[in-house]
């Protein structure tokens, strides 16, 4: 994948002209191509014009030419005249082979003190300069056809509308732009789509103060912590981790939610109350609908955070008769982040139902029906796919034992119509 030179590529490209290092030996010391380099110089090294002797004619040594300029008037010598340089058919300009060729600038020239040609310098902050000038001049402009814009036109502001995600309508429809272009174009009112159309053009809400950790770790944490976590995880690297969370509503009826980190497939389920029991009994629910042995091999490590619900690990553990089916571990205190993959997933939940909606009304269908549109949503966390095309065949498994099902990627829909 083509990147841009950085900054600290081109402060080591001017540090090795100084020390006349060659330009083919600079591309290997940064793993880039010669032509990459080369360019590089050439298009951002700096002029600097000799002033001294603006006679740049490689002639003017023996040439006795008068009024080449048409100044009849004038009594100099042409070779001594700056206007030499553009009024003689005869001009023929100086080179020199550092200048001019490999490695086109002056920088490591031992000459250049006492040399009476206009010289050109590498200069790296000059040179991140222009860059970012070309760049930013480059993206100013539209670069596709009226065709492609149209075509990028319907499809991102018919998946908007489906309330489809702006990475899902690109990486699905093959667009021919990225995915900072679009947001670009849409901020600057070239496509139909508006910024009120974009969900993360939404403020995020400030966070209040937090308590500050006392350090003491309750009894429900000891040897359950996130060091404990990372640390199994590490001797087990074939177990796959499913982070836990619950997702509350404004009723009586919540989410329980596990999302798979490999395959980032989401899975919901709703409990009566924000309870132990209810957890434990959608734990049971679950192992019955699957098998222990399925659900022992897919929910063998579980990761969640320190709601109460969550605080009797060894009712969610253990089955009725004593089998151990889980192994379940506690992020640290404010630290959702630890479970990235579940907070990212909720934000999807939250655009069918924001924070404040009532679940009550709700169907086990009804949420199956919003975890298929999830789950066939293309993100970069999964390799620019969906989470249903990442699946092991133990979770294609499960999948088509709690019916769930792959939707088109153009007939995704994002928002409360699917729980009509």
């Amino acid at each position: 994948m083509y990147k841009q030179l950085t900054e600290i590529e081109r402060n080591y490209i001017e540090t090795s002209l100084n020390q006349r290092i060659p330009v083919k030996d600079i591309a290997g010391s940064i793993s880039r191509s010669l032509a990459t380099i080369t360019r590089e110089i050439k298009r951002n090294r700096v002029y600097a014009a000799y002033n001294y002797d603006r006679n740049q004619c490689s002639l003017k040594t023996d040439c006795r030419k008068r009024h080449a300029c048409g100044n009849q008037a004038c009594d100099k010598r042409c070779n001594v005249c700056p206007l030499c340089n553009k009024s003689c058919p005869s001009f023929f300009v100086l080179s020199c082979k550092t200048r001019d060729q490999s490695p086109y600038s002056c920088n490591g020239c031992s000459k250049r003190g006492r040399c009476r040609l206009d010289k050109f310098f590498y200069i790296s902050s000059k040179a991140q300069k222009l860059a970012a000038c070309r760049l930013s001049e480059s993206r100013a402009v539209i670069q596709i056809t009226e065709e492609e814009l149209a075509k990028l036109n319907h499809t991102v502001t018919r998946g908007l509308r489906k309330k489809q995600p702006l990475y899902h309508i690109i990486a699905s429809s093959d667009l021919p732009v990225s995915q900072s272009t679009v947001y670009r174009y849409i901020d600057k009112g070239i496509l139909d789509a508006r910024n009120i159309d974009l969900p993360k053009k939404v403020g995020w809400k400030i966070k209040t103060c937090r308590k500050v950790p006392t350090g003491v770790i309750p009894g429900y944490r000891i040897n359950k912590t996130y060091l404990d976590y990372l640390v199994f995880a590490d001797a087990n690297p074939d177990i796959e981790v499913v982070q836990m969370d619950l997702v509350e509503g404004s009723g009586s009826k919540n989410f329980l939610t596990f999302t798979f980190t490999r395959s980032r497939l989401l899975l919901a389920f709703l409990i009566p109350d924000k309870t132990q029991n209810s957890v434990r009994e959608a734990f049971d629910a679950l192992e019955r609908a699957m098998g222990y042995r399925l659900f022992k091999k897919l929910f063998r490590l579980i990761l969640t955070d320190n709601g109460t619900e969550f605080q009797n690990h060894q009712i969610l553990e253990f089955t009725a008769g004593g089998a151990r089916r889980a192994q379940i571990f506690y992020c640290d205190p404010y630290c959702s982040f630890q479970k990235g993959a579940c907070e990212k997933n909720h934000t999807y939940i939250r655009i069918f139902l924001p924070k404040g909606s009532n679940f009550d009304c709700l169907s086990q269908n009804k949420i199956n029906r919003m975890l298929n549109n999830i789950n066939s949503v293309y993100r970069p966390s999964t390799k620019e796919n969906a989470p249903f095309s990442q699946l092991s065949p133990t979770l294609e498994r499960m999948v088509k034992l709690l019916g769930l099902v792959r939707i088109n990627p153009e007939d995704v829909v994002l928002g409360p119509s699917v729980l009509k």
